[in-house]
């Protein structure tokens, strides 16, 4: 019985991350649903707290700064303001921040780069070797 219990354990650890992932992506969903500006066929990576972002606008040196998504999963920007990051994809967030500084700067040509994934985080709980908290910035295996 004592062999079988990190096999347990692992098997509890997928099926938690089974329904975290199903139940974020039911969240994010409903964001997408609520903001019309954003391309619906955009499918890369999702931004979350804990993430550093660099956001850049062409020929401003001024608009160009490292920005860490706050827990909330928000972000702040100059001529910007407050908006929310989270559950958004680099090319979602290039394109709402272009928009918002269409009445300052006509025409910006706007960058977002991911600089350190933090969000995806997996805790590990149990009687297993290494127990913790680890960013899951790779492909994992149970």
């Amino acid at each position: 019985m004592n062999k079988m219990m990190p096999l347990l354990g692992g098997c509890f650890l997928a099926a938690a991350m089974l329904i975290a992932t199903q139940a974020y992506s039911q969240q994010t969903a409903e964001t997408d649903n609520n903001t019309k500006s954003l391309a619906i066929s955009d499918t890369g990576y999702q931004v979350g707290a804990g993430d550093l972002l660099e956001i850049s606008v062409w020929k401003d040196e001024t608009l160009t700064q490292k920005v860490l998504v706050r827990p909330d999963g928000g972000i702040s920007f100059p001529l910007v303001g407050s908006m929310q990051a989270a559950g958004k994809t680099a090319t979602q967030l290039q394109q709402e921040i272009t928009n918002k500084l269409e009445k300052y700067i006509p025409d910006a040509v706007v960058s977002v780069a991911l600089l350190k994934v933090d969000s995806n985080m997996v805790y590990v709980i149990g009687k297993v070797n290494k127990p913790g908290n680890y960013v899951a910035g790779t492909y994992i295996d149970v």
